[in-house]
């Protein structure tokens, strides 16, 4: 991320967000403090290690959770802090299973959003498909109507996720009927909200649905255009949706005339640095 000032070989980020809190993580800053000999947001003085707080990371299930670098690890303890500190003095910092998931107390979940999460290789469009992805967009685009998607919507009572449940019907019909263009889909996969971690996991375990989603609502509400709103800690994230958009494109699933239709829509990542 962009600094006005010079950091560190390795920036140390301790997650903030209210579940990490809890977790521990001011005994992760004190930890660090008194290794490195370092105040939040100071550099030592042969220039390695970058001390700082950020946001939250998005792995909230495995807290107390940092990044180093583009690198994030969870369910840190001190004998991990210090195997961590190690690697990156002697240049072998970790790449493969930083992050511990630990038990598996959701066995029972009936997943929905997240089905393909876990399943599905990610970057795959193939996998996504053989799960029946772009299904939906294609039925919807070639044998429905607007006004048809918009009452599927209502009947099913989907509510937004951002605290008021607003129905998503109601917003997508106010917005079929505002005479005001361009209109535009919106995709704010940033996190604000304290225990949140869905979004992260659905933009790296399952990009294409939201690719698919974007296009369906773009249709039935009458945009031709939408735009993903990414927080820059998310690197990986940001690549698969990068990925999925293309790929998507390459298959006629994005641009102009989607599967031969009169329905065009592009999207465009904005990422937060």
């Amino acid at each position: 991320l962009l600094s006005p000032n010079p950091k560190g070989k390795y920036v140390i980020k301790i997650c903030s967000s209210t579940p990490c809190y809890m977790a521990g993580s001011e005994n992760l800053l004190k930890y660090f403090k008194d290794k490195l000999k370092i105040q939040e947001g100071e550099t030592t003085a042969e220039g390695l290690f970058t001390l700082e707080m950020t946001s939250c990371l998005g792995i909230c299930a495995v807290a107390p959770a940092m990044m180093v670098n583009n690198k994030v690890y969870g369910d840190l303890t001190p004998k991990k802090l210090d195997q961590i500190i190690e690697k990156c003095q002697t240049g072998e910092i970790e790449t493969e299973k930083l992050i511990s998931l630990g038990a598996n107390i959701l066995d029972k979940e009936e997943k929905i959003v997240l089905q393909n999460c876990g399943i599905i290789n990610p970057e795959s469009i193939e996998d996504y498909k053989k799960k029946g992805g772009y299904a939906a967009l294609s039925k919807a685009i070639i044998e429905m109507t607007p006004q048809e998607i918009i009452k599927e919507v209502k009947d099913s009572k989907l509510v937004g996720r951002g605290g008021a449940a607003f129905p998503t019907g109601l917003k997508w019909e106010f917005t079929f009927k505002a005479a005001d263009k361009p209109k535009y889909i919106v995709c704010n996969a940033d996190e604000g909200e304290p225990g949140t971690f869905k979004d992260r996991l659905i933009l790296e375990g399952d990009p294409y649905r939201i690719i698919e989603a974007m296009a369906i609502a773009g249709y039935a509400v009458g945009a031709e255009y939408g735009y993903i709103y990414i927080r820059g800690e998310y690197g990986l994230s940001i690549k698969r949706i990068n990925l999925a958009i293309n790929k998507a494109k390459e298959n006629n699933f994005l641009g102009k005339n989607i599967l031969g239709t009169n329905f065009s829509f592009d999207i465009e990542i904005r990422e937060r640095s």
